[in-house]
């Protein structure tokens, strides 16, 4: 949620979760975006921003324009981003990478999918726990899974799960609304 007037001479949102930003450019009020430990300057572009409190990383990953990222303190050196750079704040170590990325492949949900290389078959979950709000558990023997494809949002969960299904076997049940997801014992 953000204001419809920004008092001040800036433009700044406070974002926990996930957002895609289209962003006018104004010499005379800056934007700016602050996710928990990083701060990014925008000059008039579009970006994606991933800041859960719960997810070990912050990112933004830039379409258009540019932006400039640092960590939210006083003393903190800005990094430029270039279209298709993504940077990545680890909360922890509070390491900052940047690096080039299919673009697509983090804005894609604003489209109605998700698209993944290679992705780490629980953190695909989490996305879809995220979108669709509902609680999924997968066993430890998940963790080494990857999964490449594209998912259309538009349908209903269980349909995802089919389509991961069809790459991945999987055992999926539900109980009292909350999908446990474990990989199908081989014969």
């Amino acid at each position: 949620m953000y204001p419809g007037t920004f008092k001040g001479k800036t433009r700044e949102v406070y974002l926990i979760g996930e957002a895609f930003f289209e962003v006018k450019a104004d010499k005379n009020k800056p934007f700016y975006v602050i996710a928990d430990d990083m701060k990014i300057k925008v000059t008039g572009t579009k970006f994606n921003v991933s800041a859960y409190n719960n997810d070990p990383e912050i990112h933004a990953v830039l379409a258009e324009g540019k932006i400039e990222a640092s960590r939210n303190n006083l003393f903190a050196k800005n990094i430029d981003l270039n279209p298709g750079e993504r940077i990545v704040l680890n909360k922890t170590s509070h390491e900052i990478i940047t690096e080039d990325v299919d673009i697509e492949i983090y804005t894609s949900w604003i489209n109605g999918y998700l698209l993944f290389e290679k992705e780490n078959i629980n953190q695909i979950f989490k996305k879809l726990e995220r979108y669709y709000n509902k609680k999924i558990e997968t066993s430890s023997e998940m963790a080494p899974v990857t999964f490449s494809g594209k998912l259309d949002l538009n349908d209903e969960l269980t349909k995802v799960f089919e389509n991961i299904s069809f790459a991945t076997s999987l055992d999926i049940t539900n109980e009292n609304n909350i999908y446990m997801i474990k990989l199908t014992p081989m014969k």
